[in-house]
Order: structure tokens, then C-alpha cells, then sequence
């Protein structure tokens, strides 16, 4: 009969690489919420509910980006236990060029028609008090999407260590000029401010390049 009891045999190896999911989930969660923070207490009441309603918006495109990309986490730890690097980089390119198209057509349309989607939502006024701010946010989460799938395949491959530093790294960047920002530019500062996020966690490619260039010579 097989035991009922739980093997922990591997219990070491599980450990390491939660010991790092840990710190970028509390980071994470932190990071997500400190801009409300500096706009309420910095800008007051109505410029927070101004870059609120720009952030409803613009946040779709890394949420739709995060959960289609979800799947790319566990084909790569399969590609990968199977030595099958070729399937690695086509679950990448594919992942890459489908997600990369879709968020990048919907921050257009954020972008070109933030005026008349906000004042269909919410009417002129709030519109011409959010549209600026909302620009530069679907131009952070457009940023932030085409990190997604580094994300999950750089998870895939065991590098876990590398994605929490990337993303603790890019919290602490973006809280800083936040804090810079905020005082002279308003609810725009703190949206160019999560630019700087999308931006610093474009380092993940890095690593990513790197074994896509050593794979497809050995392929």
C-alpha cells in the first residue's frame, strides 16, 4: 500500500525556492498599495480618486497579461525535466509575440482614446482631471505586461532567487521616486514613477536572452 504520509524528501530543494516567494509577495503586496498611500496623504482625497479610476483602467492589461501567461510557468518546468529546449524557446516566442501584441493594441487604445472612454464613464470634468494620469499608467502596465512572461518561464527554469531581487529591486526604485515625484508633479508623478517599475523589470529578458542564445546554438 502506498503511505498516507507526507514525503519530504525534497522538502530542501521546496524550501529554497519558497524562502524567495516569500519576500516578493510581502514586497509585492507593499509596492501595489504604497502609491494610494503618498497620493492620499500627499495630494488629498480627490486626486487619489482621480488616479484610482486611471488605475482601474490601465491594471487590466498586466492582470489579462499575468493570467493568460500563468499557463507558461509549469509548460517550461515540464519542457525543461524533459531536456526539450526547443519547446522552451517556442512556448517563449509564442507567448511573447501573442501577449506582447494583444497589451500592446490595448494600451493604444487607452492611450489615443482615454478622453472619450473616461468621459463616457464618469463625464468631462472627472475625465479631464484623469485622462493625463491614465496615459501614463496604461504606458506603466503596458510595460509591466511585457515582463509577464519572463516572469513565469524565469520561474519555470528555477530562478526564483533572480525574480524576487528583479522585482524587490524595482519596488524599492519605483517607492523612491514616488516619494520625488509626488510633491511637485501630483497623481502624475506617482503614475510616471510606476513607469519606472514596468522599465526595471524589463531586466528579467536578460537572463532569459541568455539561455535563448545558448539553447539555440546547441539546437
Amino acid at each position: 500500500l502506498t503511505s498516507l504520509l507526507p514525503s519530504l524528501g525534497q522538502h530542501r530543494a521546496i524550501l529554497h525556492d519558497a524562502v524567495w516567494g516569500w519576500p516578493q509577495g510581502v514586497g509585492g503586496m507593499a509596492f501595489g498599495v504604497a502609491d494610494r498611500f503618498i497620493i492620499g496623504s500627499a495630494v488629498g482625497a480627490a486626486g487619489l480618486a482621480h488616479y484610482a479610476v486611471a488605475t482601474q483602467l490601465a491594471q487590466p492589461l498586466h492582470a489579462f497579461a499575468a493570467a493568460a501567461a500563468s499557463v507558461v510557468f509549469p509548460k517550461v518546468s515540464r519542457a525543461m525535466a524533459q531536456g526539450n529546449s526547443a519547446q522552451v524557446r517556442r512556448l517563449l516566442w509564442l507567448s511573447l509575440a501573442g501577449l506582447g501584441a494583444v497589451t500592446t493594441l490595448g494600451a493604444a487604445v487607452l492611450i489615443v482614446f482615454r478622453t472619450p472612454i473616461l468621459t463616457l464613464w464618469l463625464g468631462s470634468a472627472m475625465a479631464a482631471d484623469a485622462a493625463p494620469a491614465l496615459a501614463l499608467l496604461a504606458a506603466a502596465f503596458w510595460l509591466l505586461s511585457l515582463s509577464v512572461v519572463p516572469h513565469f518561464a524565469l520561474l519555470g527554469l528555477g530562478r526564483m532567487r533572480f525574480v524576487a531581487l528583479t522585482n524587490l529591486f524595482a519596488g524599492a526604485l519605483t517607492l523612491l521616486a514616488m516619494l520625488a515625484l509626488v510633491t511637485p508633479f501630483g497623481i502624475l508623478g506617482v503614475a510616471a514613477a510606476r513607469i519606472v517599475y514596468g522599465i526595471a523589470t524589463l531586466i528579467e529578458f536578460v537572463p532569459l536572452k541568455a539561455y535563448w542564445s545558448r539553447h539555440a546554438v546547441r539546437d
